[in-house]
Formats: C-alpha cells, structure tokens, sequence
C-alpha cells in the first residue's frame, strides 16, 4: 500500500510543537512522550501556540526561507541564473522541468504542511475551554483559516486541480486524497477568506508584538486577488474597496521603506511574511520569539553566492529615469554599506589599482530585501521581511478591476497614485508609450506598472498566469498551455493511492 508522503512528513511535528522536531525525518508518530491533538489545545496559550505553528511554515526551506522566492522569480522570467545555480533551479527557469523536479516537490510539501497545521487549530480550538475568550477563539480560528486559503491558492493557482484536505490527517488512515475539482478549492478558498474578515483584528487593533498576524484587511485583500486570478473583476473591485475604505493602509513616502528591516510592518504593509531574530512577536515553531531567518540574501548577494540577477527582460521594462530602477537593482558604481563602498565591475566601474572588482562582470545585481544597504556582506541570516502583499498592489489590482469594468477614469487615478508617490514621482499617465484610453491600453499600462513596482516580490508570475497574453513575452521557452501549470510532484504520485501517473497535469 502506498503512504501519503506529504501527511507523513507533516504530522509529527505539527501535533508536538516543540522546536527540536526535524521535519525532514519520518517521525515515529506513536512516541508516547510526544503531545497529541487530544492532549493539547486545552487552553488559550497552547492555542495560541498551535496558530503561530501555522505561520511557522512560512519560514521553512520549502517556502520563504528559500524555495519559494526561487520558484516564482524564475519561473516569471524576472531572474536570469548564473553558473553557480543548481539544476533542479536551472529547470526552472528553461522550464525543462519535469514531475521529479525537486524545488516544485518542496514546494508542494511545504504547502500542505501548513494546511495540514491549520487544520488542526481549525478542528481542536473549538473545543478550547481554559483561559480563552469567545473573540480570542474566533481569531484563532480565523488566522488559521486565512493562512488555509493562503496555501490553498498556491497550490490551486499553481498546479490546478490538488487534493482538498480540510481535516487533520489521521495518522490511521495514509492512503492519501483524489485531486478535487478548482471550482471546489477556490469555494473553499473564498469561504475561509470570509470568515476571516468577518473574524479577524484590523491591523490597528492588534498589539504592536502582533505585527505581521492576518488582519481583516489582508484577507479582504486576499479575496480580492483571488478574484480577480478567477477572472470576477466586479467582485474583486468591491473587496478591493473595502481594503482602501479601511483607513488602515497608505503608500509610504519612501519607496525603498518596504525592503529594510528597520522599516518592517509599516502603512503600506497589508501581509508580511515575518523574519529577524528580535521582532518581538511570538513566531518560533514552540510559540517564543521569531528565530528563522531566510537564505535571500546569501543566494542574491552580490558579494555572496550570486545565483540569479535580474533578467535583461525585467531591465528593460523600466522607463528612463525611473526611480524604482535604483531601488530594485544594484549597479556598477552604486554605493552600498550606508555609501562606505563603492560597486567595482571589470568594465563599466573599474577599481583602483590595487582593489579586486566587487563583482566578477557588469551585470546588475538584485537590491530589494538585501542587507547590502546597511552592511558590507549579506549572508545566511538575513533577518528582512518579505511582503506578500502592500497597498502598492491593492491600488493596481483595483485599477485592473476597474478597467476591466469600463471605469477607465478610476483606473487612471488609482495607477497614477502608486506612480507617484513622492520617492517615484513619475510622470502620470497617459504618457507616449501608455496612452490609456480604452480598456486594452489601461491593462497594458497596469501591468507595465506593476512589474516595474513589484518586481521580485514574487507577484508577476501570478500576473503571467492570469493574463497569459503577456507569458511569452515574458517566457520565451515556455510551451503553452503546457506551461501555465506545474506538474504535480512524482513522490506524491507515488505515494497517493488516488493518483496516478494518468492524473498528471497535460504534457508532462
């Protein structure tokens, strides 16, 4: 009989939350000193606890640590990779990937990892009885639900059809689950998302230790996006709204303020995916203090490993004299380290006599979400957060939304907001090369400035799935429709008695 990997490797350390299990080993699940699901959640700190397990997935490997920002930045064809990068990410970018590609697996088991913790919360924080209040067990439930339909559009935007768990596993019963139908993932999706905006703090409301926690407005915004990916441009407009009509959120002066540690969790911020080692929130697998830092700025440093650097495509995106240009990319002769060194190349900005080159070749080097600004060298433990989503993004999907609705006037002032904030200052549209008078120049212009915007923050190849009349321009070497899914992993085929290798995605 087969095993279901991907519960196997989850429930272990799902149900102990202590910060000693290794997720990568198969656990012995009947250890009796181990906590199980009916001898926890009996009150509110255990509670609590088991909802900062579910944010915990973030921050591992499989996700924001390292594979995840891997994943979409090369398969959007905004990153170019370099000698030093490993085959399974050289896959992806030339999309010679196939079903035993290992960065996609990982991928997928980090993901339901995280579903898999949310379901418990969700089926044992109702039964809660000590030290938690009626509001608090709702938030509780709400957060899970929100992080649920976070990992489930992941996988459903990803890979298409997934196996729908809304249950925990019972460790009993392995066999594994049939791939359901989108329709049924996205009404999930959308349900979870509800509740949690009926159910969940504003951003103001929480304490500032909570900083990073799911608000209503995040998964307001979170609604938004979804609809929008389904193609429901009215709908995604109204929740849309309701995320600027919050008064919570604005566009921070400082472009370059969302990319600094020092600058985390601020206005514009509408869900952040949390890292550093002394922020204060309780974020450790055990429930303490945030202790994960993420593999971003060793893998992108210029003067670290260099694995990938900006695409010629995405560089060339940009309009002259855009600022956003320098905030997103390092270039010969640009300062770093609070302006203490200088950015030496073999051509464009030789050095001194007597001084090596900083980088081996002229090419431009990532920026965003590197301590380069602040330090000489980056390396492993880079505490920065990532944003998943700031207003910046918020106000372009409602502009899409609005264009696809024929308020092509609206559009235009809420894309000509995030084009000229004071940091940016860029002449507002229509311009000569986005002129934005009908519908079809509107999206054109939204998603010219939603590149040069969010570039690197993991968005755009979700905008290439959605709008794939953009893709190959983008992705020259990808063959569509084949590639506008990823295939599902071999070790889940294997290892899911309801899935074969005839349910694989088309063309692989």
């Amino acid at each position: 009989m087969k095993k279901f990997i991907p519960l196997i490797l989850i429930i272990g350390c799902s149900l102990v939350l202590i910060p000693a299990c290794n997720e990568d080993k198969l656990l012995d699940l009947t250890n009796p000193n181990e906590l199980s699901s009916e001898t926890f959640y009996q009150n509110g700190t255990q509670a609590l606890s088991a909802v900062n397990v579910v944010y915990n997935s973030f921050q591992s490997t499989n996700l924001y640590r390292r594979r995840y920002f891997f994943l979409h930045d090369l398969l959007s064809g905004e990153a170019t990779g370099l000698g030093s990068l490993s085959g399974e990410m050289v896959q992806l970018e030339q999309r010679t990937l196939d079903a035993a590609n290992s960065a996609v697996s990982e991928v997928w088991n980090g993901l339901y990892r995280g579903i898999h913790r949310a379901n418990l919360v969700i089926a044992n924080v109702p039964n809660t009885q000590v030290d938690i209040t009626e509001a608090q067990r709702q938030r509780f439930i709400a957060e899970a639900r929100f992080l649920r339909a976070w990992f489930y559009f992941e996988l459903v935007s990803l890979f298409g059809d997934v196996p729908l768990l809304t249950e925990p596993a019972n460790q009993d019963v392995v066999e594994g689950a049939p791939r359901a139908n989108q329709d049924e993932v996205y009404n999930l999706i959308l349900a979870d998302l509800d509740f949690a905006a009926q159910n969940l703090p504003t951003k103001s409301e929480y304490d500032p230790g909570d900083a990073g926690r799911a608000t209503s407005g995040a998964a307001l915004g979170l609604r938004g996006k979804v609809l929008l990916f389904q193609g429901d441009y009215a709908k995604a407009a109204d929740e849309l709204q309701k995320v600027i009509d919050s008064d919570e959120y604005a566009l921070v002066d400082n472009y370059f303020d969302n990319f600094m540690e020092e600058t985390e969790n601020n206005i514009e911020s509408v869900f952040e995916i949390q890292f550093g080692n002394n922020t204060g929130g309780d974020w450790r697998p055990d429930g303490g203090g945030n202790a994960e830092v993420t593999f971003r700025g060793q893998e992108y440093g210029f003067k670290e490993w260099r694995n990938v650097v900006p695409s010629e495509r995405l560089l060339s995106e940009y309009e002259e004299g855009d600022p956003r240009f320098e905030f997103t990319f390092y270039g010969p002769c640009d300062e770093f380290n609070n302006g203490q060194n200088i950015i030496y190349s073999p051509n464009d900005c030789p050095p001194p006599d007597g001084v090596n080159p900083t980088t081996p070749d002229d090419m431009p080097s990532w920026r965003k979400y590197q301590q380069h600004y602040r330090q000489e060298s980056d390396n492993t433990r880079s505490p920065i957060n990532f944003n998943y989503m700031r207003y910046a993004d918020v106000l372009l999907m409602l502009a899409e939304a609005k264009a696809e609705t024929g308020d092509i006037g609206a559009a235009l002032d809420l894309v000509n907001q995030v084009r000229q904030r004071p940091s940016v200052d860029m002449p507002p549209y229509p311009t000569v090369d986005y002129p934005f008078s009908n519908t079809e120049e509107a999206i054109q212009a939204i998603y010219h400035e939603r590149i040069v915007e969010l570039a690197g923050e993991q968005v755009w190849y979700r905008d290439l799935l959605r709008r794939s009349e953009f893709f190959q321009d983008w992705v020259p070497q990808a063959t569509l429709p084949k590639h506008l899914l990823l295939p599902l992993p071999q070790s889940e085929i294997d290892n899911n008695n309801f899935i074969s290798n005839g349910n694989q995605n088309p063309g692989y």
